[in-house]
């Protein structure tokens, strides 16, 4: 019973010690980059926006053109046949950063979050036939992201393995269009929404979680950084208690998943039940839910209403019921709030943690299937052609899933000159002209990194029985042409790597290599489970060592940390290193006693 005690005591300490180490390390991150008007982080942002607009201006015309130009290919002649200008740029106003926080968002990752705010004189020129106009003063809102992927390690470089970044949600979006003779001569309020679902959807692609930008320091495969792992799968139901009449609109958004439905009740107090709705939870702490509530006016602005909850405190309120939270009003003329307006009830169903499929009484386990698009070596193709890959599961028991068409990547400026110095090289070991040629040939090569997933669950109208095959499909387009698909492979899913994999496709003309990787998860159906770090208990730990050699680490980091204050330019930089090592340090001493909860 003592060494219980005694133990209990050990532990409640690193807890504390713990504790006050992330609120060092907290204090220490914001203090230097951070203050309360931000004035030095949004200074340095300031003083790189020349060099960022000039490299994010050319890939955002190139990302741009293809989905312009498909989504005004039914408008009439001239705005069916478009391009962006080489001219476009960003503006020299730069991207602020308002109201950030540094918090832990699990033991191993670190996040600043922050309001990111772009008023810009950005000018996006696109060009028609004898004719041209232009998208102005792109304005962006909302609540921004970036996340450090922590590992224990040695030194700074060792300790970040990754970094990404993301809006949770859709931001908020204005543009202006320039008033030229042809933006007069056309319906100008059908180019202005056509054009701003494009820019929705390609923001939605590229930042709005689960879709991530970032760098991988280690061995943290790049799509993985970009396209996080999934943790489970969320049923949500939600019902809607309406107390006033008239027509009413619902918007259901999970990150860049955004679900209609329009309803009115029939008189007076009415009971509305949204579709139940299955998520693939890839961050309960950084993806929430939203349910916006809107009500329809035949004259005036509508009424809005919204609720807003993170996933994991979403799981962690409905572990034992139904939940009823209400509504929020959106400004001055929103629709008032009542206790019972909204009822919740969810199923969560966790990433089975051996990564095999649990045996069900007759009920095969919910399933997901993720097709990571990596690139394509293809063949020399014409200026302006589009390239994607399209998969397909086996009986096509589930919609098609495609990329993004991308064109193929520009050579090194520098290839020719590294080509000739290779050959130097290959000519001392007498090598052939035709063997030179095959190891330094350098086709055009097409780049994705995109994660195409496949849910197969019991709850859904689609079977979910395995599939044991997924096709995935070379897809081109040439300039003025017709789609083309260009050859296809079939692969085994009980036989593929579970890493990145090559595979050639046989085209007309010769093969291309097509790089991808095939990963697939089970879920533990009907689970109690929590998402990680949610509703957490401290458990006694199996050996005294885990605990006394986490608690030497955290008190060597606070030491070091602690330091850090009163030192000059020179030793701040080493006693900081010392600091991170010594955080290395404490992590793999958590990681040691991880079965201790903390």
């Amino acid at each position: 019973m003592g060494c219980c005690k005694s133990r209990t005591s050990e532990l409640s300490q690193l807890q504390g010690e713990c504790d006050s180490l992330r609120s060092q390390l907290v204090t220490s991150v914001r203090s230097k980059p951070f203050t309360e008007d931000t004035v030095l982080l949004n200074g340095i942002l300031e003083h790189l926006w020349p060099h960022i607009s000039q490299s994010v201006a050319k890939s955002l015309a190139g990302e741009l053109e293809p989905s312009i130009r498909l989504a005004l290919s039914k408008l009439p002649s001239p705005l069916n046949k478009c391009s962006v200008k080489d001219n476009s740029h960003l503006g020299t106003k730069p991207v602020r950063i308002l109201a950030p926080a540094a918090a832990w968002s699990s033991t191993s990752s670190f996040t600043i979050s922050g309001r990111l705010e772009w008023d810009s004189n950005s000018s996006i020129s696109l060009s028609f036939t004898g004719a041209s106009l232009a998208i102005i003063n792109f304005f962006i809102m909302g609540d921004f992201t970036i996340e450090l992927l922590l590992v224990p390690g040695k030194s700074a470089a060792e300790f970040v393995s990754a970094v990404r970044a993301f809006f949770p949600y859709p931001p908020d979006i204005q543009f202006d269009i320039e008033r030229s003779q042809l933006a007069l001569a056309a319906n100008l309020a059908t180019l202005h929404r056509m054009l701003l679902r494009v820019m929705s959807q390609k923001l939605s692609e590229k930042l709005v979680f689960p879709n991530c930008q970032g760098i991988s320091f280690s061995s943290v495969d790049l799509l993985d950084v970009r396209h996080p792992p999934a943790e489970g799968l969320l049923s949500l139901n939600i019902q809607i208690r309406l107390n006033t009449p008239g027509a009413f609109s619902v918007e259901t958004v999970f990150g860049s998943d955004v679900y209609s439905s329009d309803c009115k009740p029939k008189a007076g107090a009415d009971d509305f039940q949204l579709p139940t709705r299955c998520f693939v939870v890839r961050s309960s702490l950084h993806q929430q839910i939203l349910v916006k509530l809107r009500k329809k006016a035949a004259n005036g602005p509508e009424k809005a209403s919204f609720f807003r909850v993170r996933v994991a405190d979403l799981i962690y309120r409905t572990r034992e019921g139904a939940w009823s939270p209400a509504f929020q009003s959106d400004g001055p003329e929103g629709l008032e709030s009542t206790a019972d307006a909204l009822t919740l009830t969810t199923q969560w169903w966790p990433l089975c943690s051996d990564g095999r499929q649990p045996s069900e009484s007759g009920k095969e386990a919910p399933e997901l299937i993720s097709v990571g698009i990596c690139s394509a070596q293809v063949l020399e193709a014409c200026p302006g052609s589009l390239f994607w890959v399209v998969a397909r599961l086996e009986d096509d028991i589930l919609p098609a899933r495609r990329t993004g068409q991308k064109r193929a990547a520009k050579k090194d400026e520098n290839w020719s000159r590294m080509k000739a110095e290779k050959m130097a090289i290959l000519e001392k070991y007498k090598m052939t002209k035709e063997d030179m040629a095959k190891i330094l040939e350098d086709p055009p090569k097409v780049i994705w990194l995109q994660s195409l997933d496949f849910a197969l669950l019991s709850l859904s109208k689609a079977p979910c029985a395995s599939t044991k095959r997924v096709t995935l499909e070379l897809w081109k387009k040439a300039p003025e042409k017709s789609d083309v698909k260009l050859g296809a492979i079939a692969v085994d899913m009980g036989g593929s790597a579970a890493g990145r994999q090559f595979q050639k496709i046989s085209v007309d003309g010769g093969e291309v290599l097509l790089e991808f990787r095939v990963h697939r998860s089970f879920f533990m159906k009907n689970s109690a489970d929590l998402p990680p770090d949610v509703g957490v208990q401290i458990v006694e730990p199996e050996s005294h060592e885990n605990i006394l050699n986490a608690v030497n680490a955290v008190s060597a980091a606070s030491n070091a940390l602690a330091a850090v204050g009163g030192l000059g330019a020179g030793a701040l930089a080493v006693a900081m290193d010392e600091g991170i090592a010594a955080v290395g340090g404490a992590y793999s001493g958590f990681s040691a006693a991880a079965q201790t909860g903390i």
